[in-house]
């Protein structure tokens, strides 16, 4: 957020200067101008302009974590201790076809999905500071290094034995029907007390 307003010393330029420019002012802070003409001891102060400087470059997050799942990634992360500015988002970069995804400005977790199984992929996250108009992205955190976990092989696998379980339970249960209905049949043959003997 905002910094209490700072008042920095005075700068001196030539009489026939239009225009003065300082570069020791801090990041996204509130400042005060006042521009006087002096003329011996005199001085004429003129209107007071207040503005504010830009926003800077965050330093890097921290990375807390990185738990891999067969097709996702969840990456942990914890806040800037210097963001130079207000956090407008944080930003998560994958090896994974170089790209690059948004996270919101008050998270500390973000989840990457889509990826292949058994893969590694590097990460790595920043934070982008600014405004709507105008924006930074500031240090990145080394780069992590994450494998998907190699599962969905045996998923399939344990998906083809039930199929084949399922079709071995259908042939039992039509098997155990035909039998009871050849039974059935058979004693609606008999006649009295005595079988005939097909």
């Amino acid at each position: 957020g905002d910094k209490s307003c700072r008042t920095a010393p005075p700068l001196v330029v030539d009489r026939t200067s239009t225009k003065a420019r300082r570069s020791d002012l801090e990041f996204h802070v509130v400042y005060n101008v006042c521009l006087s003409a002096a003329s011996g001891n005199f001085k004429r102060l003129c209107a007071e302009l207040t503005t504010k400087t830009y926003a800077g470059k965050s330093a890097a997050p921290a990375l807390i974590d990185a738990r891999a799942s067969y097709d996702h990634v969840t990456i942990n992360w914890t806040r800037p201790v210097e963001t130079n500015g207000p956090i407008l988002r944080y930003v998560v970069r994958c090896s994974c076809r170089n790209r690059s995804y948004a996270a919101e400005s008050n998270a500390s977790e973000f989840v990457v999905d889509g990826l292949d199984s058994n893969t590694s992929y590097w990460f790595a996250v920043a934070a982008e500071t600014g405004n709507n108009a105008w924006s930074i992205v500031g240090n990145w955190t080394s780069d992590i290094l994450v494998q998907t976990a190699a599962i969905r092989s045996s998923r399939i696998w344990s998906t083809n034995n039930e199929m084949w379980y399922s079709v071995v339970g259908a042939l039992f249960i039509t098997l155990c029907i035909s039998f009871i209905g050849a039974a059935l049949y058979r004693r609606q043959r008999c006649v009295s007390t005595v079988c005939r003997r097909e």
